[in-house]
């Protein structure tokens, strides 16, 4: 029997650094079926950034709460 996914969300502003130790954290957990769902607030280039240089290991979707559309940062990561 396959184990359900489970969705974590987190919402986040201008907050790389907690971010980034967040998702290293997801990463390090032995249950691998997970979806990690981001509500990126509009935070600046360096939030943006460091979704680029994040590791592709786990699925990964962002929301970016702004007016403009962004690309894709990651290929694992998909815009809603």
């Amino acid at each position: 029997m396959k184990s359900p996914k489970i969705s974590i969300i987190v919402a986040t502003y201008n907050r790389w650094d907690l971010l980034q130790r967040w998702l290293e954290s997801i990463e390090k957990q032995s249950y691998t079926n997970v979806e990690v769902v981001v509500i990126d607030n509009g935070s600046d280039a360096e939030t943006e950034e460091g979704m680029r240089t994040f590791g592709d290991t786990s699925e990964v979707l962002v929301a970016k709460v702004t007016s403009e559309v962004k690309e894709n940062v990651c290929p694992k990561i998909r815009y809603l």
